[in-house]
């Protein structure tokens, strides 16, 4: 392409994996969106709600090993494809369910295919993106979930009151068939980075574990990833049950939330690569305790506060509970090396992920039996800046590349 002569063809690639990552923040991000219209069809409770995307996670946090181990072997594009393409079928099945059971068999199949996207984009963001531009890279892929979740709080309640929710599961799957096709025609594996070994060795496995930096920042965003998704997962219902506010209304304040997390985040990954000099630790820190904040700042809300200052704690809860993603990538890609990067992102993925099948569901049944979601917000500031102390306490910075 001529136009690569004037800008570097790392940019294009962190284009591209950040719209694969959108495809993945679509079928993350667009089911729990439709929550309220599922829930209200299928009868469930808020616990039942949240074991849909507990399935997806579920088998996710298989594939996604397999998806960065094969990253690592074969190369990012033809993972990226494979899956993209793959993840239209359950798609267009999850617009079919009637049970609940329906909709967690198809989450497991749905999980298969996403599971792999977040290793393979980040070894797209590896092997192409200069290390001085690390963190900003991995960040701006990762602003990929949030804008896809802005569009999903956008589209996806106005398609479903006008069409029905089983029609926008169309939107989501016609998406995915269209990143397939844009990253099949426009994406090259760089040939120049030195591919892993196929077969994953047990020393390969007692280094990782072995590996203080890699074990307490998976903790860390076990955490993280777990309130990420309550957020996601419960902030709807939160806004009509609690606040009495309208699903159009509450769409518009998930929405901004995200917006400002894709804001957010490529402003830490700059910070933490030219204003902090690489320091990862200390980035990761003054997000999780200004995130602590801002939950214990929900707890406080009421159906008397004003929208501003509603509108005021949810940008704070997206430019850092929200935002965190890109900077993690970064340090567990630096302190792995490039060759292995896909390999320890997919065996360490799983650890971070049963965050998300154990914390939404704890959440929605602990608001059921105590019918206050206030306590809940608390527990999760509790939760936030626990872990953050824990990782400042533990954890070193990662060595300058």
């Amino acid at each position: 392409m001529n136009i690569t002569k004037t800008i570097p063809y790392y940019w294009w690639v962190i284009g591209l994996s950040t719209l694969a990552m959108i495809g993945d923040g679509l079928v993350g991000q667009g089911i729990p969106v439709l929550y309220p219209f599922i829930r209200d069809d299928l009868q469930l409770t808020r616990a039942q709600v949240g074991l849909i995307y507990s399935a997806v996670m579920a088998t996710s946090m298989i594939t996604v090993v397999i998806g960065g181990w094969l990253s690592d072997s074969w190369g990012a594009k033809r993972i990226l494809v494979i899956t993209l393409f793959y993840t239209v079928f359950p798609i267009l099945g999850f617009g079919l369910i009637n049970t609940l059971w329906m909709a967690v068999i198809i989450g497991f199949l749905i999980g298969v295919g996403v599971g792999p996207f977040y290793p393979a984009t980040s070894k797209q963001i590896i092997d192409w993106v200069p290390r001085k531009t690390l963190a900003l890279g991995m960040s701006i892929k990762q602003t990929g979930p949030p804008i896809a979740g802005a569009i999903a709080a956008i589209t996806l309640p106005s398609l479903a009151l006008s069409f029905g929710w089983r029609t926008s599961t169309l939107f989501i799957a016609g998406c995915m068939l269209s990143l397939s096709i844009i990253t099949y025609l426009l994406y090259r594996d760089n040939k120049n980075m030195t591919k892993a070994r196929a077969k994953i060795s047990i020393k390969d496995l007692k280094a990782i574990v072995q590996n203080r930096d890699i074990l307490v920042l998976t903790i860390w965003a076990f955490t993280f990833v777990g309130l990420q998704v309550i957020v996601l997962s419960y902030l709807i219902l939160y806004l009509i049950e609690a606040l009495n506010y309208s699903e159009g209304v509450s769409g518009s304040y998930l929405s901004m939330t995200l917006l400002t997390s894709v804001i957010a985040r490529v402003l830490w990954g700059a910070a933490s690569d030219y204003v902090f000099k690489g320091r990862r630790k200390i980035t990761l820190g003054i997000i999780g305790l200004i995130a602590a904040m801002g939950f214990f700042g929900i707890s406080f809300l009421n159906e008397e506060t004003s929208g501003i200052l509603t509108g005021i704690v949810f940008i704070i809860i997206g430019s850092t509970a929200m935002s965190w993603p890109g900077i993690f990538t970064a340090y567990m890609t630096e302190i792995s090396g490039p060759e292995r990067s896909g390999i320890v992102i997919g065996i360490t993925n799983p650890i971070v992920r049963l965050g998300v099948v154990i914390m939404p569901p704890l959440f929605g049944h602990f608001v059921d039996i105590t019918n206050s979601y206030n306590t809940g917000w608390i527990i999760a500031g509790i939760i936030a800046i626990s872990s953050t102390l824990f990782m400042l306490l533990l954890v070193r910075e990662p060595q300058n590349i």
